[in-house]
């Protein structure tokens, strides 16, 4: 299933096993005017109060109210907390059954203190230690009650005891059992426990740590990726906050996504939401290249919210819906590009086959778009692809592509063409401005003298060096092989 609004409309057919480190999220949420005279720090007066389910009763709120189903297995205290965080799971149907008391633990709570719209303190109550032998039996006793009529599983590891090595061991080799998909989000630096699970996703943080690797560039991602997916045996997700999500497929394929956050208010739960997402998706069938598209988008309208808040299948479909009328018929995309040059606006063009999109993409695209007004971006169909690079190409299909490229908030109109060269495209539209990429000159163009024969103008942007589509694919097939001898 590749039709990524057909997949948000299955999110209520299914179920999501979360199992891991339950918490309660209070905030305390004022006005901030004067300091105090006791001591050099604010006085915050309060003026309202709100809870949030935290951690795996996050996830589990946020799979619920994408419209999924979610059933929660974890342990809280016996404390008023735990009768707070209850009545909130109860109130947002998510069915708590499986949820033990631990009379030897406090429900671990985190109390966030805002003053104008800004995050002052965070206050926590917790005991982190793993948790006994009687609760472990009860919990492992509910996940066998659950296995068989969930379609995933979703794990929610916050190192704060509930999810011990035999604990751990016994959910994959169930999942194994019953065939079904485990993704797993660790802040533990055991994750090795995790080896054999379908996807894991740390952060960047998380990942150096993991992997002792201390860069950021991209050389020093996909060394973190190839090194976990290797170690794990699984596909690993990194997300990198501003710099968007990084694929690594137990394929080979390395995948990047930039971020869509436009603003980021507030981070709290961020993590939850891509799993959520995730899993939602992947149940539904969805390539792990589409349901990080899909989680991408909702990790934007995540942390564009105060507070730990969640993202609403409603919302999850106007943003998908809104991205993918970029895509459109050539007609379609005549008819604008004419509306537009009537409105005095520059049409910008440019073409290609964008496969495994990288930053070099992301960058050329960008400053293509700061050209002009509008940026239409023509791809090469499957077949066309073939044709110019050859079996086993494209790495992704035409539709993974245009959505993949749709998502950026600079690019304004995305169509195929599936001839070799975009000369009878181009006549079509008639741009303002056709844009190439890499060391081309003008005079090897064969559409550049459609382009000047109506007076446009073509203007030469390089690719950013060190980034190819070629070269990664490349560099995946000798690593592949070496890996192999």
């Amino acid at each position: 299933m590749d039709n990524i609004s057909e997949i948000i409309n299955n999110f209520p057919k299914k179920k999501v096993l979360v199992i891991g480190d339950i918490m309660a999220d209070k905030y305390l949420w004022g006005e901030v005017e004067r300091v105090s005279p006791e001591a050099p720090v604010q006085v915050v007066k309060i003026n309202k109060e709100t809870h949030y389910p935290g951690g795996a009763a996050n996830l589990a709120s946020n799979i619920v109210d994408m419209g999924g189903q979610a059933f929660l297995v974890g342990s809280i205290g016996n404390d008023s907390a735990a009768i707070e965080l209850s009545l909130i799971l109860k109130h947002k149907k998510i069915d708590a059954s499986g949820v033990v008391v631990d009379e030897k633990k406090p429900t671990i709570t985190k109390v966030r203190v805002i003053g104008q719209n800004q995050q002052l303190i965070r206050l926590d109550y917790e005991k982190v230690e793993l948790i006994n032998n009687s609760v472990e039996e009860k919990l492992i006793n509910n996940i066998k009650q659950y296995i068989e009529q969930v379609d995933i599983i979703g794990i929610s590891d916050y190192a704060k005891g509930t999810l011990t090595p035999a604990l751990v061991s016994i959910i994959i080799n169930l999942a194994k059992k019953h065939k079904k998909q485990i993704l797993v989000d660790t802040k533990s630096t055991k994750y090795e426990l995790y080896k054999g699970v379908d996807l894991i996703t740390p952060n960047f943080r998380e990942a150096s740590k993991m992997t002792g690797i201390k860069g950021q560039d991209e050389k020093d991602i996909a060394a973190m990726g190839k090194k976990l997916s290797t170690e794990l045996g699984s596909n690993v997700l990194i997300t990198r906050a501003s710099e968007g999500m990084s694929l690594f497929t137990t394929d080979g394929k390395a995948i990047h996504v930039p971020t869509e956050a436009k603003e980021v208010f507030d981070v709290s739960g961020a993590g939850d939401t891509v799993v959520a997402a995730l899993a939602l998706a992947l149940a539904c069938g969805a390539s792990f290249e589409n349901a990080v598209l899909l989680s991408n988008q909702a990790a934007a309208i995540q942390v564009s919210k105060l507070a730990t808040a969640t993202v609403s299948k409603k919302e999850l479909l106007r943003r998908f819906e809104l991205e993918s009328a970029k895509i459109m018929t050539l007609d379609k995309t005549v008819e604008i590009a004419k509306e537009n040059k009537a409105n005095n606006k520059k049409i910008v063009f440019t073409n290609g086959c964008f496969d495994l999109l990288h930053p070099g993409h992301i960058k050329y695209l960008r400053k293509a778009s700061d050209l002009g007004d509008i940026l239409i971006v023509a791809l090469n169909t499957d077949d066309s692809v073939r044709r110019i690079k050859g079996a086993g190409r494209p790495v992704i299909n035409q539709e993974q592509r245009a959505e993949m490229i749709s998502v950026l908030d600079f690019v304004d109109i995305v169509t195929f063409f599936n001839e070799d060269t975009p000369e009878d495209i181009i006549s079509k539209v008639k741009p303002d401005i056709f844009v190439k990429g890499g060391d081309y000159k003008i005079s090897e163009l064969p559409e550049a003298k459609v382009v000047k024969s109506y007076g446009a103008e073509v203007i030469i942007i390089p690719f950013i060096k060190g980034f190819s589509s070629s070269k990664i694919i490349n560099k995946i097939k000798d690593t592949y092989l070496t890996d192999k001898a």
